[in-house]
């Protein structure tokens, strides 16, 4: 299904009557489009010919002028300009060197409505959005035509209210690792969905702030227990610790119905602490309004299809607290969103590694984010835990 939102139901395919094209054929349509685009534009032509070394069309001192900024800018074994996080002048390219594709100006609308309004987008801030983009693409003046296209969306502006004020403070127990302690929390009150769901649970890991939801017609104890083996248990296992704010005798009755679906003898399988807990308040909060930005219906029956589409989006935003995008810091990679599905692989910037040294690499980095994202949780848990004792 597409993600038809309201100020972009006149978005319709450009060659609607040709035949449909195969994936690879697709593919490299794509990356003519592209390259196309990047010649008709005069500075980039420009940076093009300097990099292959093809400076009869310039004047005397536009090579110059030009060789201030090249180092820049690669072109990969296609013609198609990328740019580089750092000059490589006097240096060799690294891992560092990440490259990101050039979008010419003919094609930025297109990457801002990915970046926003699709549902990998999810309507999130200006801030997520620029944090999303920034990582693949590059155009000059993006963050300022980023703010401009959020400020400027409808359905923010129709199906957003005001950001919540941060919520109470979380407790004194800090989680160490993904999945150790999550926090549970219902909306209620939803319109009757076309499948017959008038609630939504949602599920948060605290440590990473992964979230996962679960539309539901009713929320017994068998209803919820089923929900978090199905939603968390399965992929994640057992929590050691459930944040709620549920009656405990009711909480008590879940984890009962929870060992009944294991088949589990244990007195104890999980631990549940009643509390108010602020990130979660946040999440449900977030999630409500990018629900509201993507329903079609009137009677607003389509709410539980959006909800679970949209934790794609919320999980690979970026996390401003943590500095790091939840999807990561579960994972240790980075998910691979359809634009760049559809583009395929970016250039390497240095020759392949083995498979020994890019687990490495890739184990190295991951530690690196859980430990930062530890540090930065527990500094943001004492600023909170001031500001309530100040109150």
């Amino acid at each position: 299904m597409a993600a038809v939102t309201r100020s972009g139901t006149q978005r319709e395919a450009e060659d609607s009557t040709r035949a449909p094209l195969g994936p690879l054929e697709y593919q490299a349509e794509r990356w003519r489009r592209i390259k196309v685009h990047q010649r008709s534009e005069e500075y980039l032509a420009e940076l093009v010919r300097f990099l292959k070394g093809d400076f009869e069309p310039f004047s005397p001192r536009r090579p110059r002028k030009i060789s201030k900024v090249a180092d820049l800018f690669a072109l990969d074994s296609r013609g198609i300009l990328y740019r580089l996080a750092q000059s490589t002048r006097d240096r060799p390219r690294d891992f560092a060197d990440e490259p990101r594709l050039v979008v010419p100006k003919a094609l930025q609308a297109d990457i801002l409505h990915y970046a926003h309004e699709d549902y990998q987008g999810g309507h999130q801030c200006k801030t997520r959005a620029h944090k999303r983009l920034r990582s693949e693409f590059y155009w000059p003046g993006m963050y300022a035509d980023v703010d401009r296209f959020v400020e400027e969306c409808v359905d923010c502006a129709c199906g957003k209210g005001r950001p919540p004020n941060p919520g109470p403070s979380p407790g004194n127990i800090t989680p160490r690792r993904p999945f150790e302690e999550v926090a549970m929390d219902f909306v209620t009150h939803m319109p009757k969905s076309a499948r017959g769901n008038t609630f939504l649970l949602l599920f948060q890991d605290i440590f990473s702030g992964y979230v996962m939801c679960k539309p539901m017609s009713s929320t017994t104890a068998q209803d919820v227990a089923e929900a978090y083996e199905e939603r968390v248990f399965r992929s994640f296992g057992a929590s050691s610790l459930i944040r709620h704010d549920q009656d405990p005798r009711f909480m008590s009755e879940v984890f009962k119905r929870f060992r009944e679906l294991l088949g589990s003898r244990q007195r104890a399988t999980l631990a549940y602490r009643p509390q108010a807990n602020g990130q979660q308040e946040r999440s449900v909060q977030t999630v409500i309004r990018s629900v509201r930005a993507y329903i079609a219906e009137a009677d607003q029956s389509d709410w539980d299809d959006h909800a679970e589409r949209l934790m794609f989006a919320l999980n690979t935003s970026f996390d401003a607290t943590r500095l790091e995008t939840p999807f990561y810091l579960v994972h240790g990679w980075d998910a691979q969103r359809t634009v760049s599905a559809m583009l395929g692989p970016r250039p390497s910037s240095v020759q392949e590694k083995t498979a020994y040294e890019w687990r490495r690499k890739f184990q190295r980095d991951y530690s690196y984010a859980l430990a930062c994202a530890e540090d930065l949780q527990v500094q943001a848990k004492k600023m909170r835990s001031d500001v309530q004792t100040q109150k």
